[in-house]
């Protein structure tokens, strides 16, 4: 379980987040709501590690990862952005792309990588999130992938060692309806066989309602 206890920052003058406290529960996708300039995003990067709060707590499964460098909390957390092509190089195979993601510091090359535990181990995954047009392009340079593949081939690479906390920041924002419903059902079926908490920002109030179980409103810093 996640625990956000009385969290606060600011820049400058400005208090962007005041006193947020909320819990995220294991095997449940949390969803962050609010307009622009609420707080989610500067909320979302401070989980992340990659800003620091001013005050406050960040508990995750009893642990105290508040002042955890982002590359430590990089080892526990799996994170999917909006951009499908942030990700992924388009010149690489999806095996490629997905061997390069798994040996994130580890000290091995590609050439070196590519063995027959390492594939075995990345197609068993592709299987396990039955991911349907993964098998078939194991070899096609991610390049020639639509959008909505390539945010999908992001979740397998993100998930490829299952993490204590899956953070997501509008990853169906560029897709189109079915990769949507897609990549939400795969994030679903994910984060109940692994029993660990989901935070995700979106604006889609429609598809938020049918995938969250719980919504976190944000207002002017404020949790409303």
């Amino acid at each position: 379980m996640l625990n956000v206890i009385n969290l606060t920052k600011s820049f400058g003058k400005q208090i962007v987040l005041k006193n947020i406290n909320f819990n995220a529960q294991k095997a449940q996708l949390t969803i962050l709501e609010g307009k622009n300039g609420a707080g989610k995003s500067t909320l979302f990067n401070i989980l992340m590690g990659s800003i620091k709060l001013d005050t406050g707590n960040i508990i995750l499964n009893n642990t105290n990862i508040t002042n955890m460098p982002q590359d430590q909390r990089a080892l526990i957390m799996a994170i999917l952005k909006q951009d499908p092509k942030a990700s992924s190089a388009p010149s690489l195979s999806v095996i490629e792309n997905l061997v390069l993601f798994n040996l994130k510091n580890h000290n091995a090359s590609l050439k070196t990588a590519i063995r027959p535990l390492i594939k075995e181990h990345i197609i068993a995954h592709l299987d396990y999130l039955n991911i349907s047009f993964a098998s078939s392009c194991l070899d096609e340079p991610v390049g020639n992938l639509s959008g909505g593949q390539r945010q999908i081939l992001a979740f397998a690479m993100a998930t490829l060692i299952k993490p204590q906390l899956l953070l997501l920041d509008e990853p169906t924002a560029a897709l189109d309806e079915s990769s949507t419903y897609l990549l939400m059902d795969l994030i679903k079926k994910l984060i109940v066989l692994w029993d660990i908490p989901a935070i995700m920002i979106s604006h889609d109030h429609d598809l938020n309602k049918s995938y969250a179980d719980s919504i976190i409103k944000l207002k002017d810093g404020l949790i409303c």
